[in-house]
């Protein structure tokens, strides 16, 4: 009817009323989006099943945010060409409030193809480097900023200077030595508290670097925090090749395949984090969010409410003891790493971080996890996954190996980029915990002729976190200051060793760190000095009020 507003559904039904408006389905009983043509604007509606319902003639049809309403409706989404599927999803699907993972699938998968292209035929541009003098004013400059929320990693020139880095890399060799620790294979050395360790962690570079890092990330209102500085998160060092069993804790987030653990998925404090993915907009996914992943951070001992969300596939719990939040991880290199390297990255953080959550609930994952019982697709019940070419071939040909480091250079990358090393990348089978170090990863030159070089105590570095003031930070510096008074374990390596390997204590160590021979920065950022503020802060006194810090000290 001409003159007449109408609506025009995808599939050619028009609804028309002449006067008062348009006759449009109900509003309930949501179903799927279609595109939408009304009063000569494109855009995007609900279809509901259900009676009609008159819209007046001014009416503007805006996008809507899609929300799941019955178990039958992810059904449609997850198993559209199949009518029936695990039970099990299906409730993780409602409690994710999953959307239209196909299609989402296929978007992102075009980036990534074209990403990797580009990133094979210009590796140099995979990942942004800087040096530690552009940074001002506590930040990175803007174009280095907008590269880091790109790629989810950095690095960083010239953070120490080579002469000290040397120096501390003499000093942890000696007191490895010293200690009756410097056999064994190379790799992470678990100790804790060498002078040199110390004393990376103190460094003013070290904590520009760390606070810059922080700064990257938006808190919100509900999550009291300062981001201007970092807390120490005290980490092992390492001698020889810094493989990806070497740079990850055993409670990190850090590992092969980024944070990309069960708790992704069946945490249900982390759902806001990653809702966007679910939920069909991986694109508009903000990776720096910091109010739900710090609320993760507090509430990591808590078990799942029967009423909150399903019981998840498998049986998968979540209870591990709390963990501070990290934005940031990485290390800073005492030694000269070359040109033949071990740990690569996956440089395009938004897309493959969509990929590996959307990937369990793709047609051909959902009909051979229902078989095998692998329902997440190599995540297992800790923080680690496992690439495999049958899930994560994209993934795994997207790896760009990190470029060559000089004394004093640093590497961090954000708590959900993949990583790996070269021979943790097997082509026939899931395991990410190869041995084999010359093994090349997808994409990359072998590593054969730097077995030597990678092996040799000639390289070795720290492990570093940056650690800003929030309530699980806190809590966790003041049990870690316990364990450097006493010369124990910090809380988040109470876990066993790996296989084999005796668990160390170092109380009894020569040589180690004590607390006068920190600076008074360092103090600080263990939990030992107040930090100043120009204005009220509602996280620093939280933090001075949780670790009892008194005026005087």
């Amino acid at each position: 009817m001409a003159g007449a507003p109408q609506i025009e559904i995808g599939d050619g039904r028009r609804f028309s009323e002449p006067g008062l408006g348009c006759n449009v389905l109900d509003l309930f009983c949501l179903s799927r989006r279609v595109p939408v043509v009304t009063n000569n604007r494109r855009c995007c509606i609900m279809a509901y099943r259900g009676r009609g319902l008159v819209v007046p003639a001014n009416f503007v049809v805006r996008p809507k945010k899609r929300s799941l309403a019955s178990r039958a409706e992810a059904r449609e989404l997850l198993w559209p060409d199949h009518g029936s599927g695990a039970p099990e999803m299906e409730e993780l699907a409602r409690a994710l409030r999953v959307t239209n993972p196909q299609e989402s699938m296929l978007r992102l998968s075009e980036v990534l193809e074209r990403s990797t292209s580009l990133f094979r035929n210009s590796p140099d541009f995979a990942i942004p480097e800087i040096r530690v003098s552009q940074i001002e004013d506590g930040r990175f400059p803007f174009f280095a900023t907008r590269q880091i929320n790109r790629r989810g990693v950095v690095v960083v020139r010239g953070v120490v200077p080579a002469d000290t880095a040397l120096r501390w890399r003499d000093s942890l060799l000696e007191y490895l030595e010293t200690n009756g620790l410097a056999g064994g294979p190379p790799g992470a050395k678990d100790v804790f508290w060498s002078q040199a360790q110390a004393q990376a962690r103190e460094h003013d570079g070290v904590r520009q670097v760390l606070a810059a890092l922080n700064r990257l990330w938006r808190p919100d209102a509900h999550s009291p925090a300062d981001l201007t500085k970092s807390l120490s998160f005290c980490d092992r060092a390492f001698v020889g090749n810094p493989t990806c069993s070497s740079l990850k804790g055993r409670e990190s987030a850090v590992m092969a395949g980024g944070t990309g653990g069960s708790q992704r998925w069946l945490n249900p404090h982390l759902h806001q984090a990653y809702g966007d993915i679910f939920q069909g907009r991986w694109e508009d996914w903000d990776p720096f969010k910091a109010g739900p992943r710090m609320r993760a951070a507090e509430n990591s001992a808590c078990s799942w409410g029967e009423d909150d969300t399903p019981s998840p596939p498998g049986s998968i719990g979540i209870g591990a003891p709390p963990q501070p939040f990290r934005p940031f991880q990485g290390f800073l290199s005492f030694g000269r790493w070359g040109e033949v390297g071990n740990v690569h990255v996956v440089p395009m953080m938004r897309v493959a971080t969509a990929f590996t959550l959307l990937r369990p609930f793709m047609a051909d994952a959902l009909e051979a996890n229902a078989t095998d019982g692998d329902w997440l697709c190599g995540a297992g019940d800790g923080p680690e996954l496992s690439l495999s070419p049958k899930w994560h071939q994209p993934i795994m040909d997207a790896l760009v190996r990190l470029p060559p480091l000089s004394p004093g250079d640093a590497v961090f990358y954000h708590t959900d980029i993949i990583h790996c090393e070269a021979g943790a990348i097997n082509r026939d089978a899931t395991s990410t915990e190869s041995s084999d170090p010359a093994r090349a990863a997808p994409g990359g030159r072998g590593d054969d002729d730097g077995i030597g070089q990678l092996h040799s105590s000639n390289f070795a570095g720290v492990q570093l976190s940056s650690l800003p003031i929030c309530a699980a930070n806190s809590s966790y510096v003041k049990a870690q200051r316990e364990a450097f008074a006493a010369g124990g374990r910090p809380p988040a390596f109470t876990a066993a060793g790996p296989p084999g390997e005796a668990e160390v204590e170092e109380g009894a160590f020569l040589g180690r760190a004590s607390r006068d021979q920190l600076t008074r920065g360092g103090r600080r950022a263990m939990g030992m000095g107040r930090f100043m503020k120009e204005h009220y802060n509602a996280a620093l006194d939280e933090h001075h009020n949780l670790l009892g810090i008194p005026y005087s000290w």
